[in-house]
């Protein structure tokens, strides 16, 4: 899921913090879709990848079915586009210390008119989730290895106990192109 939300940001020229805030929101609202990425929170009528509900859906006006992965990664950046030029239209005292993640984090789940900052149930569900990723974007990189789900990514990512730090952290490098597996014809020799 993780890929989808990169290539989509990358792709439509997010930097790194916003994609960042794609990826944990996604982590926050679905666990990054696990185990089904268009599941329906019990009691609600939240829905898929970012738990949008059907009445923000259509009054947000987003694109595509509200069941549909890439539909709501496309929401969920427009969304970061929305709410970007609306806290950068507000005044450093409305603003607070609420700095630009928190501030969209915030209207995502708590709505477009919400406004008591401190007081956002969101806010504490954002600063109280462990996962902190850190999406270190090179878009300076080479080709793609043969097969990449998307063929004009300059870089490769990826995320996995084994490559993080104990802060979640994940790196995005540039794409080094792997050796050919040896081959067994089974006489014991590669």
């Amino acid at each position: 899921m993780m890929t989808k939300i990169v290539d989509h940001g990358v792709a439509r020229g997010f930097d790194s913090q916003q994609i960042n805030l794609a990826v944990k929101a996604a982590f926050i609202e679905s666990s990054m879709g696990m185990p089904n990425a268009m599941a329906t929170r019990p009691g609600t009528s939240h829905v898929g990848l970012y738990q949008y509900d059907p009445v923000t859906w259509k009054t947000q006006n987003h694109n595509g079915s509200i069941t549909s992965v890439d539909s709501q990664i496309e929401a969920f950046y427009d969304d970061i586009i929305y709410y970007t030029g609306r806290y950068n239209s507000l005044t450093s005292a409305q603003r607070g210390n609420l700095p630009l993640d928190e501030y969209i984090y915030v209207k995502h789940h708590d709505g477009r008119n919400y406004t008591d900052f401190s007081g956002a149930p969101g806010l504490g569900i954002y600063r109280g989730t462990c996962f902190q990723p850190e999406l270190h974007v090179n878009e300076s990189g080479g080709e793609p290895p043969p097969g990449h789900p998307n063929p004009n990514a300059p870089y490769l990512y990826w995320w996995s106990p084994a490559i993080t730090d104990k802060t979640g952290k994940v790196t995005v490098r540039n794409v080094e192109p792997l050796a050919a597996a040896p081959t067994d014809d089974g006489d014991g020799y590669s």
